[in-house]
């Protein structure tokens, strides 16, 4: 396990580097959290922050491997250019190091560190060495998925995750994460931090009150300017899903390719207010979504609802009807806990019908964060002539702004959204196969020269029966 650097080695390995951090900057350098999240603000320092954090760090540990990672090479190297400045003072380069036009950037210390530049890319599918130290630079421009896979890169050696980058523009999950952040500890052991772009008082001497800062608050307006210059997400309020456009995000219906990976989502309720409700939700290999067709009903048995949930999963009737393939069954995980009334759960209730089901993933901020992205993205399709209640209830959505975190007003119907976003948590693009990647034209010609090859082939064999009975 590497060690983290504490405030007074790091005032004395800066003091030799001559960086002097700001207030601001030395509490998300000398947090001792796994995840240390830091928004930065325009000309806030976060590059310059968390750059030189890796000299200190290279130098207390020996044979420690540090990434940085960005959505490119190119906005990992801000970071990489402070701390080889930094670790050239301190005499602890062991070569040159690589700094090619193209690709990553690398530097080896007297320690036996080795500090790297990375890709999202890279960063998901590389394996060997577990990172003592990993950077997430410009995290906003990355993936909740790269997130995720550099977590699990820290695993072996409880390595820090130190992830940063502005809030304007960013991906949905990152808001989401810096947010939980604010309630340290936790039980993610996350710890966020902003570094507002007005205590860089070399740029904007006047501080909060810079005349270029009430400028630029004035031209922007309270959210934005929040995101640019506060090294913060705004304040929740309004609709969850303020992205979804019907005329972007509805579509007519057709025929789902077998092919395609399909999924049954259950939101477990028998009552008038609390209605049962499953969507069906295919993914293309393209990692579309396409929310195919749905089951809601209120006052319903699981018995009868299980009836319906299987006739609306194929096609045809009798000794003609094709059953859909199903990749999984989700259900809420509250369909896991036993009523005292019945004695038994109702996910032992719908299996006892021929749907087995495994519990969703009901953390709020992760599901949430996931359908956000998806419908910035564009990749959600919801049939309009299929999906009613889907389509209804998604704009009613509203943040529960009484709470403070991250969650949506309990108060407003939601089974069919709940069905979308824990779908959002577990799913899986499909492998497109061969046959589903040829043209009309291309199938056509692969007819054709299977036709002459069986031709030639019959014509081989007659020409050599006849050499054999002119043999005989």
């Amino acid at each position: 396990m590497a060690l983290l650097p504490s405030r007074a080695e790091q005032e004395v390995i800066y003091l030799a580097c001559g960086f002097i951090p700001r207030d601001d900057q030395w509490e998300p350098m000398t947090s001792q959290a796994r995840i240390v999240v830091t928004g930065g603000g325009e000309r806030g320092g976060k590059s310059a922050e968390e750059g030189n954090f890796i000299a200190p760090f290279v130098a207390l540990n020996q044979d420690e491997l540090v990434w940085i990672v960005g959505p490119d090479y190119e906005q990992a190297q801000p970071e990489f250019i402070y701390a080889r400045a930094a670790i050239e003072k301190l005499a602890l380069l062991a070569a040159s190091p690589s700094q090619p036009k193209e690709g990553s950037w690398e530097l080896k210390t007297k320690t036996h560190c080795v500090v790297k530049t990375r890709t999202s890319e890279e960063a998901v599918k590389l394996a060997g060495k577990a990172p003592g130290l990993i950077l997430m630079v410009e995290a906003g421009q990355q993936s909740q998925d790269v997130l995720e896979q550099l977590a699990g890169r820290t695993a072996e050696k409880r390595s820090q995750l130190r992830v940063s980058g502005t809030f304007e523009k960013a991906a949905a999950y990152y808001d989401s994460l810096w947010r939980r952040g604010q309630e340290y500890p936790n039980a993610e052991d996350i710890q966020s931090f902003a570094l507002a772009a007005w205590n860089n008082t070399v740029i904007f001497p006047g501080g909060r009150n810079d005349p270029e800062i009430l400028r630029q608050e004035a031209l922007l307006g309270p959210r934005t300017f929040m995101r640019r210059f506060g090294g913060r997400p705004p304040p929740l309020e309004g609709q969850v899903y303020s992205d979804y456009n019907p005329g972007t995000h509805l579509c007519d219906s057709f025929e789902i390719p077998q092919w395609w990976n399909r999924y049954r989502i259950i939101d477990v309720g028998i009552s008038e207010t609390h209605p049962m409700c499953c969507e069906y939700i295919a993914v293309d290999e393209k990692r579309n979504v396409w929310c195919y067709d749905e089951f809601w009903a209120t006052n319903m048995t699981i018995e009868g609802a299980s009836r319906i949930i299987k006739e609306k999963s194929g096609r045809g009737m009798g000794k003609d009807r094709i059953e859909d393939k199903f990749n999984i069954n989700l259900i809420d995980p509250a369909a896991f806990s036993r009523s005292p009334i019945k004695g038994r759960t109702a996910a032992s209730e719908f299996a006892s019908f021929g749907i087995h089901c495994h519990p969703a993933n009901s953390r709020d901020t992760a599901r949430i964060s996931r359908v956000m992205q998806m419908f910035r993205d564009d990749r959600i399709h919801i049939f309009r002539d299929k999906c009613p209640n889907l389509i209804r209830t998604i704009p009613l959505q509203v943040w529960d702004t009484k709470v403070g975190k991250e969650k949506r007003d309990p108060r407003i119907e939601d089974d069919p959204v709940d069905c979308l976003e824990y779908f959002a948590t577990f799913f899986q693009a499909p492998v497109k196969p061969v046959s589903a990647n040829k043209t009309p034209a291309e199938r056509e010609a692969e007819r054709f020269w299977a036709d002459l090859r069986r031709m030639r082939g019959q014509a081989a064999n007659e020409n050599a029966n006849t050499w054999r009975e002119a043999r005989i």
